[in-house]
């Protein structure tokens, strides 16, 4: 780092670079908070200013956040304020700057707000910038101010009034914050304080920003469900995922378990779908749980209940048409059943009583009867197989005496 009277130096000579590249007045042109709201801030670059001090980055800082709000108000007064016309009103001498104090040039005014935090996010800052589309100041526990304008996807910009990187917008990172704690995570994870524009009444009505914006993270709320929360086993359910609030983007991430267990399965990691499948294996109290992540990372869980009913008693009600028979004739096989899941299929047997193994006289399907012909005298053994749509099997057996 450059020794703090090459810092001066430097500003110094940046300050008169600055001034003497002037060629043409810009004329600031009023603009509402929503065109400001997002985005690259297209500030002039003569609106950044360098320390002219070794400690007064907080009064520099300052002095830019007051001539952004006087620029984007429309008023010609921004190039009036310096880091000299700004420090009696910001500076407690041999204090420090103070946490709130008031800008006055003529008839306009603004009003600068503090709040001391640990750390902030990258989210807050964000929200921080929608409130008070001026910008804000971070001060660091290294000690250094910025004044931070825009964000651009997800890089912080801001303007260094240190010497060495003084007078132009530049990502955050490569501030002399940078130097002190690292990369753009650690420079947030560092930030002790912040100000910002909390009132003005600038060539016009006095406007007050809502103090609820400034840093507080919208709620992100779970509204996930379930298609039903009764079901009879062999059934299947949806799981919904649903969010709002938070900062968008968000993603979804399924479990389950048996409400007796303790460890979660996870059904589908997280991902962009808002509906899976589930079809329990068992009759129980099942827990659904869905987690829902917004895109700064938070995470709400919501979990829900899932009762699972044993089906009814598969009965196998299957009958022959006779049980004894004279050699020649034929017997009817009617297939029947009750309880279970319905949609039942069928699958009839036969073999005499001496054999081991079954023929099969007709295999699953709809059809509720056959008929056999036996074609020798003796005892046959009959069967019926009902299966229904759950898959579960019943099996009957008739004995028919052939004479």
């Amino acid at each position: 780092m450059k020794s703090k009277s090459s810092k001066i130096l430097t500003g110094v000579i940046a300050a008169i670079l600055i001034f003497t590249f002037i060629a043409t007045p810009i004329t600031a042109q009023a603009r509402s908070i929503f065109e400001w709201a997002s985005g690259y801030r297209n500030f002039p670059n003569e609106l950044y200013l360098v320390q002219q001090e070794s400690d007064s980055c907080t009064v520099a800082a300052s002095a830019m956040m007051m001539r952004a709000r006087f620029y984007m108000s429309g008023s010609s007064k921004w190039r009036s304020i310096t880091e000299s016309a700004v420090r009696p009103s910001a500076m407690l001498e041999g204090v420090g700057i103070r946490w709130e104090w008031t800008y006055t040039n003529g008839s306009d005014s603004a009003t600068a707000g503090h709040e001391n935090v640990s750390g902030i996010t990258l989210q807050q800052v964000k929200n921080l910038l929608r409130a008070h589309p001026e910008g804000i100041i971070l001060y660091t526990w290294s000690p250094h101010a910025v004044f931070v304008t825009d964000i651009v996807g997800s890089t912080i910009y801001c303007a260094d009034p240190a010497a060495y990187v003084g007078g132009k917008r530049i990502p955050i990172e490569d501030s002399w914050l940078g130097s002190c704690h690292g990369d753009q995570a650690s420079i947030l994870d560092s930030v002790i304080a912040y100000w910002y524009v909390k009132s003005y009444s600038i060539g016009g009505s006095p406007i007050s920003y809502s103090e609820s914006d400034i840093i507080s993270d919208p709620v992100l709320n779970n509204n996930s469900s379930l298609s039903a929360s009764s079901i009879k086993l062999g059934s299947t359910i949806n799981i919904n995922g649903s969010a709002s609030g938070g900062t968008g983007g968000y993603k979804y991430a399924y479990y389950f378990k048996k409400s007796s267990a303790s460890t979660w399965t996870t059904k589908n990691d997280y991902s962009a779908s808002t509906s899976v499948s589930f079809k329990p294996s068992a009759a129980t109290t099942y827990n659904i749980k869905v987690n829902v992540k917004d895109s700064s990372g938070k995470v709400v869980s919501k979990t829900m209940n899932l009762t699972v009913n044993s089906l009814p008693t598969l009965v196998n009600n299957a009958s022959v048409s006779s049980s004894s028979i004279n050699l020649g004739d034929t017997i009817t096989i009617s297939g029947a059943a009750s309880g279970g899941t319905g949609s039942y299929q069928y699958a009839y047997y036969f073999k005499q009583a001496s054999a081991s193994s079954w023929t099969t006289k007709q295999s699953y399907g709809s059809a509720r009867s056959v008929t056999l012909k036996p074609s020798v005298a003796t005892t046959y053994n009959i069967k019926v197989n009902v299966k229904d749509s759950n898959g579960t099997v019943t099996s009957k057996t008739f004995n028919v005496t052939v004479k």
